[in-house]
């Protein structure tokens, strides 16, 4: 069993031309979760592509992704409580468990961005010394 092994974000390595990209992570229905969607660490839009959400599971790119590294990340609203318990509020399991949903997905977006800072930086390393 792999500790830790739930991800903030699925990344493709597309080689034959791709439309649909499927969501491979956890996300809260409330809202506080969004996707964030790039090609080679690029927004796609930028790029003349248009990125839409087909469903609450996939993300479709028009025209086709010919090639390159698509990544779907979740970015989660840290500022703002999915439920907030205020007197006479309904104190359920649902309503906890969103709460302690948004702290995780919080926190895997630390771990995996830490690890991509650093993945990143023995990649530019590694080019300096070739250079």
């Amino acid at each position: 069993m792999e500790i830790n092994g739930e991800r903030s974000y699925t990344e493709y390595n597309v080689e034959v031309p791709t439309t649909d990209f499927p969501i491979g992570f956890d996300i809260l229905d409330d809202g506080i979760n969004v996707v964030a969607v790039t090609l080679n660490d690029v927004d796609p839009t930028t790029l003349g592509y248009t990125v839409i959400q087909v469903n609450n599971t996939t993300y479709r790119f028009a025209p086709a992704v010919p090639s390159g590294v698509v990544r779907l990340t979740r970015v989660t609203d840290i500022d703002n409580m999915a439920h907030v318990f205020t007197e006479g509020a309904i104190f359920i399991s649902e309503n906890m468990d969103g709460n302690f949903k948004q702290i995780r997905h919080a926190q895997q977006e630390v771990r995996d961005g830490f690890s991509k800072l650093a993945t990143d930086t023995y990649a530019v390393i590694d080019g300096l010394d070739e250079a």
